[in-house]
């Protein structure tokens, strides 16, 4: 199963458990929207592998940045990079690679 989770500031506002990726983002994504979440103000945090479909998802819902414990597909990097969107995966314990948007994470 994949785990999609929507964090605004340190609240977490969505939360979706699927078999499919696609479909968790989407539970996660509605929990936030029947809040009357803005969007905008979140990160996505998911499970899954991240591709091209799948960004356009997060852009067309207004997701400025998403953060994966896999590698994004290369598609999925272009998609991010046309859209915007800051994406990061590989997360670890220590270390993670940010693969665009590298402007809206800070030092500190």
């Amino acid at each position: 199963a994949h785990c999609a989770v929507l964090f605004r500031a340190q609240e977490i506002v969505g939360r979706g458990e699927d078999i499919g990726r696609h479909n968790a983002v989407d539970k996660a994504v509605g929990q936030a929207v029947l809040k009357g979440c803005d969007l905008r103000t979140c990160v996505l945090v998911s499970t899954g592998r991240q591709p091209a479909d799948m960004l356009e998802k997060v852009a067309n819902a207004g997701i400025p940045a998403v953060i994966s414990k896999t590698v994004p597909t290369q598609q999925g990097i272009i998609a991010a990079q046309k859209a915007g969107i800051t994406l990061i995966g590989r997360i670890k314990a220590d270390s993670f690679v940010v693969y665009c948007g590298e402007q809206r994470i800070s030092a500190s």
